[in-house]
């Protein structure tokens, strides 16, 4: 948000981060609330609404208390409007309608929602960007500056919007580029010049614009009756960096219609893909009274997931766990994404090291499995994290062994020595909320050996994790020394201390050391 002391001693966010808004905004006629990112050399290079509300525009009939539509819209230079004190001139609203402006099942006077967007370049071409609008987490549309819909036949600027990077207007770097505007407007001008508005004239067809809050039917024009405060709550501010990788981002159908789709992803995308890691994707169902679905499947047609996950109509993201199968023919083949009844807006590769399993998926007695070869590291000391949002009264966590029980159509529960050990009771939060969960010896043996099935009612689950290190045990003898001058690991004492990182070469005191899981006796 920028002070009062010029632009240059305003607070700026990187070019490329996701940026959300937790806030509490005003839905009510006559009034414009806006959070806004604006470009650091000015609006007018480019600008990212991650919500704007126009209620006169939007509302059929302003007496509802009904109808509720949340605008997320991008402006910018556009390379087909001409210049101006050699300057590109600016277009508005430059991504679809359809995306732009869209119905939500809310007041969002009534509580808070994180209103947000991602910035990314494009994969493989850093000269052009994509927009992901978020709201409450989710992805609700993607605009991207490489669409063939913003082409122009021009061999000097064959795209219309990627100004901002080709001219490089960033001039305190890639690292302050955003500011954050928070902005409220009571009162607009309607279109139409030199013509007085009276409540008579509601529901005042051809007059766009915010209008005035008195001209709401309900107060019949008496400004006396309108309230003398509308206040945007904000809550937090936060800004974030991608930690997946970005594989793929778009909008597939073009457009938001119940169709099959088809998604060709080369094996170069895959080079750095490891077993244990995860393919996610964002994507919304597009009719949610039909069956959705999403798979991978070879050049040939033959699907090539062993572990297939359980896809509802009322989740974010889709998580593919790497197998080694799976791993060894994307590396040399890569794949081909086909779908129904989705729009797909990213695909994403998530690393095993930052989480065993990550995504957005609604669980109502459904089933998340992790793999076994997941836990194939976990110790004694480690605890279990799962973040969860959405929870709602009465949620639940169980979780089970991912085995089949002969004598029960139940999967078998951790031998856990409490009696509801398997079951983790959810804080009724909207927001994210991490849990962590102790393990014992014999829990931990059944994940190394069995893995982990992750199911329960009325929350979505966001991440699963290995958390904590593991338990140090004191030596108290030693029944054999070898002998050694140096050596390449990680050094402990005696007492399970590390007093050497494994890439720290410097000469060891003379004494006793564990090193890579043997007594040493360095002279």
């Amino acid at each position: 948000m920028v002070t009062g002391k010029g632009l240059e001693h305003g607070v700026y966010y990187p070019l490329y981060s996701r940026i959300e808004v937790k806030a509490k905004i005003p839905y009510e006629f006559g009034t414009w609330m806006a959070l806004w990112l604006r470009h650091c050399s000015g609006a007018s290079t480019f600008e990212i609404d991650l919500q704007e509300f126009f209620v006169n525009e939007d509302r059929k009939d302003a007496m509802k208390e009904k109808g509720f539509y949340l605008h997320q819209t991008t402006h910018g230079m556009d390379y087909g409007a001409g210049m101006k004190n050699g300057k590109f001139n600016s277009s508005y609203n430059i991504n679809d309608y359809g995306d732009r402006v869209r119905e939500i099942d809310f007041d969002p006077g009534k509580d808070f929602h994180v209103y947000g967007a991602q910035i990314d370049p494009e994969p493989g071409d850093p000269m052009h960007l994509a927009v992901t609008f978020l709201l409450d987490g989710r992805v609700r549309s993607v605009f991207r500056t490489k669409d063939d819909r913003h082409k122009l036949n021009n061999s000097k600027y064959p795209y219309r919007y990627n100004a901002l990077l080709a001219e490089n207007f960033s001039k305190y770097g890639e690292d302050r580029v955003w500011d954050v505007a928070i902005t409220g407007q009571v009162g607009g001008k309607a279109w139409k010049a030199n013509t007085e508005i009276l409540p008579s004239m509601y529901p005042y067809t051809g007059f766009g614009g915010t209008l005035y809050p008195e001209l709401n039917p309900k107060y019949g024009g008496d400004i006396n009756k309108v309230p003398n405060q509308f206040v945007t709550e904000v809550d937090w501010l936060r800004v974030f960096k991608r930690a997946n990788t970005l594989l793929w981002i778009g909008s597939r159908p073009e457009y938001r219609k119940n169709q099959k789709i088809s998604l060709d992803l080369a094996k170069e995308k895959f080079a750095n893909i490891n077993v244990g890691d995860q393919l996610v994707m964002d994507l919304e169902v597009c009719d949610p009274t039909k069956q959705a679905s999403l798979d991978i499947f070879n050049k040939s047609g033959q699907s090539i997931t062993t572990l297939k996950p359980e896809f509802t109509n009322k989740d974010a993201q889709v998580t593919f766990v790497v197998t080694e199968e799976l791993s060894k023919k994307l590396r040399t083949e890569g794949c081909v994404l086909r779908g129904e009844n989705i729009r797909l807006y990213t695909v994403c590769h998530s690393s095993k090291k930052d989480a065993i399993w990550t995504g957005f998926k609604e669980l109502q007695w459904g089933e998340t499995i992790i793999p076994a070869e997941l836990f194939a590291h976990l110790v004694e000391g480690q605890k279990l994290e799962f973040v969860v949002r959405g929870a709602t009264p009465g949620a639940k966590i169980f979780l089970r062994q991912n085995k089949k029980n002969p004598t029960d159509s139940k999967r078998p529960k951790f031998s856990f020595s409490v009696q509801y050990g398997n079951i983790i009771n959810l804080d009724n939060e909207k927001d994210e909320k991490a849990y962590t969960l102790d393990l014992e010896p014999k829990v931990i043996e059944e994940l190394k050996q069995n893995g982990l099935v992750v199911t329960g009612l009325g929350y979505f689950l966001r991440s699963v994790n290995i958390v904590g290190r593991p338990m140090t045990k004191v030596i108290t003898s030693i029944d054999k020394v070898e002998t050694t001058d140096q050596n390449d690991g990680a050094v402990y004492n005696v007492n399970g201390v590390k007093v050497r990182d494994a890439n720290d070469k410097g000469k060891l005191a003379p004494g006793i050391y564990i090193i890579n899981g043997k007594k040493v006796l360095v002279k």
